[in-house]
């Protein structure tokens, strides 16, 4: 099944790559993790518009409202999350595209829909 990436209900071209890493959070007291919700989600995109590049660019730092990606534990299946943040973007500049795109956000895998 393909997934319709979007961001904020704003559609973004095919992304090949979506990679997930979960976050641990550090207990200060003893060292030992704690489980947590968030992971780091990760789109890593070979050619993308930029009309998409300036979309997500001016999205960094924000919460967003809904992402609608891969799943955490499937990634042959859609998900929409509603807790996220976009971390950073960032690509090379050629023509009207951007190339070597990599996108990081965090997301609350508990907030899937």
């Amino acid at each position: 099944m393909a997934i319709d990436y979007q961001v904020n209900s704003n559609p973004i071209a095919a992304v090949p790559i979506a990679q997930w890493n979960h976050i641990r959070s550090s207990d200060i007291t003893d060292g030992s993790y704690n489980i947590s919700d968030w992971y780091e989600h990760i789109w890593i995109i070979a050619k993308m518009p930029m009309v998409d590049y300036e979309f997500l660019d001016s999205q960094v730092g924000k919460a967003l409202v809904e992402i609608i990606t891969t799943q955490q534990d499937d990634p042959n299946t859609e998900a929409t999350y509603t807790s996220a943040v976009l971390q950073s973007i960032e690509g090379n500049h050629i023509g009207l595209n951007m190339i070597n795109v990599r996108v990081i956000f965090k997301i609350d895998i508990g907030s899937l829909q």
